[in-house]
């Protein structure tokens, strides 16, 4: 492995887009199969909620479900982020001020010896 900056923010690079590509292709056989899954799955349902009344092809209705079931996931997990996000600005500036009491302790314990000599 090379130590040069440009080999490395290249070699950085390059895996990048090599994960948005396999994040595309895995994508699009998500979207393949879910068409598949609706082709196959033609069968009508009705689905009653409070107020209203759906009636759509069986398929179509799983694969809205697992839409609206990945986005509630989704953004539940990005609610859990955000707080351990807050939760560590709060621990490094709990961290910077113990480290500010700790040198300014420090510092006074170095005064009166230099200030004796």
């Amino acid at each position: 492995m090379h130590c040069s900056d440009g080999i490395v923010d290249r070699q950085i690079l390059d895996f990048t887009l090599m994960g948005r590509k396999r994040f595309l292709l895995l994508l699009l056989l998500a979207v393949v199969a879910a068409m598949l899954f609706v082709v196959m799955n033609s069968g009508m349902v009705t689905v009653e909620l409070a107020v209203v009344s759906l009636s759509a092809p069986l398929g179509l209705m799983l694969v809205i479900a697992m839409a609206v079931g990945l986005i509630a996931g989704v953004l539940m997990r990005g609610a859990w982020v955000a707080g351990l996000l807050s939760e560590r600005g709060r621990l490094r500036r709990a961290l910077k001020a113990a480290e500010a009491r700790a040198r300014a302790q420090a510092d006074e314990r170095e005064s009166p010896a230099t200030s004796q000599s």
